[in-house]
């Protein structure tokens, strides 16, 4: 499973993937705990398919709304 390792690289990627985020938005995310993620100490890792699991969600609930 491919690892995103830092903040700034999963708002890369998920520029990439067509739902571009701020990095307050993912900090709040990460505090509320309703983005997969991994601490290890000071490092935040992601998986991307649970990252792109995620965004799928995200979608959905949007074309629900």
């Amino acid at each position: 499973m491919k690892k995103i390792q830092g903040i700034e690289n999963l708002l890369c990627y998920l520029a990439l993937a067509g739902f571009p985020l701020t990095e307050e938005q993912v900090t709040h995310l990460l505090a509320d705990k309703k983005l997969p993620h991994i601490r290890y100490g000071h490092v935040t890792l992601f998986y991307e398919d649970h990252i792109d699991w995620w965004v799928r969600q995200q979608k959905r609930k949007a074309m629900k709304e």
